[in-house]
């Protein structure tokens, strides 16, 4: 499996898991839960999720040619830090659909391009 899948992988979960968390961060630690998330606070969880997103897009960039990427996850980033937190979970998910979408599209070529 080449690193580049990966790492994306890696980084997918960890925007999605840091986007999740925001909307229970108050009451996750009420309740005594203390993970990355928590510990970091909302907006710099929205940030580190927009972050991820971005660097997935650079990623793919680079392994399919498709530059619209830099530019949809850099509005996504804007959209995270903006936006109130109950939205955050849907900017990932759609970032995510669309750099999944990519991936998809693009095929077995760009799997088979080397790390």
């Amino acid at each position: 499996m080449p690193t580049w899948l990966i790492i994306s992988g890696a980084l997918f979960g960890a925007a999605i898991h840091f986007a999740n968390v925001i909307k229970d961060i108050d009451a996750d630690r009420a309740s005594g839960i203390h993970g990355a998330p928590q510990r970091v606070g909302a907006r710099a969880s929205a940030t580190i999720a927009g972050l991820s997103l971005i660097i997935i897009s650079l990623i793919l960039n680079s392994v399919t040619n498709a530059p619209f990427l830099i530019l949809i996850a850099l509005v996504a980033l804007i959209l995270l830090i903006t936006l109130p937190k109950r939205f955050t979970f849907w900017v990932v998910m759609a970032m995510a659909l669309v750099d999944v979408g990519v991936l998809v599209t693009s095929g077995a070529h760009s799997l088979a391009m080397p790390a």
